[in-house]
C-alpha cells in the first residue's frame, strides 16, 4: 500500500532554471498533500521502507530538488531525511488538531478553556506565556507551516552559502 501511495504522488516537476528553494519547498509541499490525503503513512516507520517503484521513483524526485546546490550525495540525503521530517511532523499536529476540531470546535474549546486560562495564568509569573499566548490565540497550521518551512530553507541556504565556491581559493 505504501508503495502504491509513493508511486500516486503528485510530483510537480522543476523544469530547468527553477530555483533550488521553489524545488525543495514543491517536495515539502508535495509530501504535505499525500500525508493528508494518506494519514496513515504518518504512522508507519518509513527509515527502512518496502523497496519498490513508487518508494525508488519518490526518492528519486525528491533529491533532484537537491541536485547541483553545493550538497555532498550524503548531504542530499539528510537535507531530504530533515525536510521530510518537518513535514511528518507538520502531518502529526494536524491530524492531531483534524481530531480535536471533529470532537469540540475552536470556538468551544476556547469557552470552556479561557475561564481556566485566566484562574491559571498569573500574569506576573508567566508574562511571556501571556503576552504570546494571547497575540497566538489559538493553533495556525497554516502560519506554523509556512514558519517552518522558511526555517529549514534558510538553514539549507546558510550551509550552502557558507561552502567556498569553485573560484575560491583556501
Amino acid at each position: 500500500m505504501l508503495d502504491e501511495a509513493y508511486h500516486r504522488m503528485e510530483r510537480r516537476t522543476a523544469g530547468p532554471g527553477v530555483p533550488w528553494r521553489v524545488r525543495v519547498a514543491r517536495v515539502a509541499d508535495d509530501n504535505r498533500d499525500l500525508l493528508a490525503r494518506h494519514p496513515w503513512i504518518a504512522d508507519l516507520a518509513v527509515t527502512r521502507p518496502p523497496l519498490g517503484p513508487g518508494v525508488i521513483g519518490k526518492y528519486e524526485y525528491e533529491l533532484a530538488a537537491f541536485e547541483d546546490i553545493g550538497l555532498t550525495d550524503v548531504e542530499m540525503d539528510a537535507a531530504l531525511t530533515h525536510l521530510l521530517g518537518f513535514v511528518h511532523a507538520n502531518a502529526l499536529a494536524a491530524a492531531d488538531d483534524a481530531a480535536h476540531n471533529s470532537r469540540q470546535s475552536q470556538e468551544d474549546w476556547w469557552a470552556v478553556s479561557a475561564p481556566l486560562l485566566e484562574r491559571a495564568l498569573d500574569p506576573e509569573r508567566y508574562p511571556l506565556a501571556g503576552r504570546v499566548g494571547s497575540a497566538v490565540a489559538g493553533y495556525h497550521p497554516e502560519t506554523i507551516w509556512a514558519f517552518g518551512l522558511q526555517c529549514v530553507l534558510d538553514g539549507l541556504a546558510r550551509l550552502i552559502d557558507s561552502r567556498p565556491g569553485p573560484d575560491d581559493t583556501p
